[in-house]
């Protein structure tokens, strides 16, 4: 989970502080993000980790996607609302990583980063993958992905 007091979604600055959280969370090792949350992280706006609740202006999700899209692209999230204290707090929810998943990078330059810098989620910052964490990546990558249990019936009756 990250917590943002206040991310600016219609700045440049503001969608790659996003965008730089969603794809370091999309990076993450499987079996590690599953031990928390079922897999899923959470990049919440709106509120500090002190407990200051700043609230975000509301955004349907079609613009949000828009805005963000400029420099992240290709992989599953979803944008909640949800109301506390009279405000409104965004949580972006993006889904488990997999086995098979491609490795997710940022699309559009932005100040130091290159388009295609890779972000990996630590214990408590997003930073640029190294070596080894590209390998790792490239790994998971190279993994199958789990079968589910409708591609499981559809395999039983092609055979």
């Amino acid at each position: 989970m990250e917590w943002k007091s206040a991310v600016a979604f219609t700045t440049p600055e503001g969608k790659f502080t996003a965008a730089k959280a969603i794809t370091a969370f999309a990076n993450r090792d499987p079996v590690n993000a599953a031990r928390q949350c079922a897999g899923e992280a959470y990049l919440v706006v709106g509120v500090s980790t002190d407990g200051v609740l700043d609230g975000v202006p509301v955004y349907d999700n079609a613009s949000l996607e828009g805005m963000l899209k400029t420099y992240v692209d290709g992989l599953h999230w979803d944008a909640d609302y949800v109301d506390f204290d009279g405000k409104r707090v965004l949580v972006i929810t993006v889904a488990p990583p997999l086995p098979g998943d491609r490795i997710h990078s940022l699309v559009k330059e932005y100040a130091k980063h290159r388009s295609g810098t890779v972000f990996l989620r630590g214990v408590s910052r997003s930073e640029p993958a190294t070596h080894r964490e590209l390998n790792d990546l490239q790994d998971r990558l190279r993994k199958k992905p789990p079968v589910s249990d409708v591609d499981a019936f559809t395999q039983a009756i092609d055979s």
